[in-house]
């Protein structure tokens, strides 16, 4: 006798033969959501830490987007700094994908051309509705790897690897989570 499972799930349906197919939707399901690094601060003076903290008070705010002409798995990403709403310190748009071959699911970090434009667009997606390839830009080697370990996923981005900018303004952008 065979005997089938009382159902498929979603991953398995759209992509049956993709290992990362589950994970991804796992992952974007985890991304989604507002994250502040207030406890980091918080601890490094409970475990001894001398002076300020290391890193500054930051607050992440991952909204997904429906947009399918950028991608299946897409995010407006803004973060701002000392608990300032105001005080906008960055804001992309993030568009994950699976690469089967890395065994790894990618996201590529785009850069909005207009960032008043799309300011806030967490508070109004609408305002990102028309928003097309032509709109933003990515940066060679700004991209983020995540892997499963365990039950966490793992990002990084080698060293030095995102580089913008040109002179005294050159910059270098480094993501391990």
């Amino acid at each position: 006798l065979l005997f089938l499972a009382p159902g498929l799930t979603a991953a398995q349906e759209a992509r049956p033969t993709d290992p990362n197919a589950r994970d991804l939707l796992i992952l974007t399901e985890w991304f989604e959501g507002e994250f502040d690094n207030e406890e980091q601060r918080w601890f490094h003076t409970r475990n001894g830490g001398e002076g300020e903290p290391v890193h500054r008070r930051m607050h992440a705010i991952h909204k997904r987007l429906d947009l399918p002409q950028i991608g299946e798995h897409v995010f407006h990403i803004q973060h701002y700094l000392d608990d300032d709403p105001e005080n906008v310190m960055r804001q992309r748009i993030g568009v994950f994908i699976s690469e089967p071959e890395n065994n790894a699911i990618r996201m590529k970090q785009g850069f909005y051309k207009d960032n008043d434009g799309s300011r806030d667009a967490h508070l109004n997606p609408k305002k990102l509705a028309g928003l097309m390839e032509d709109d933003i830009f990515f940066i060679e080697g700004c991209d983020v790897s995540w892997r499963r370990e365990a039950d966490q996923y793992v990002a990084n981005m080698g060293p030095k690897a995102c580089v913008f900018g040109e002179g005294d303004l050159r910059r270098y952008s480094a993501h391990k989570w």
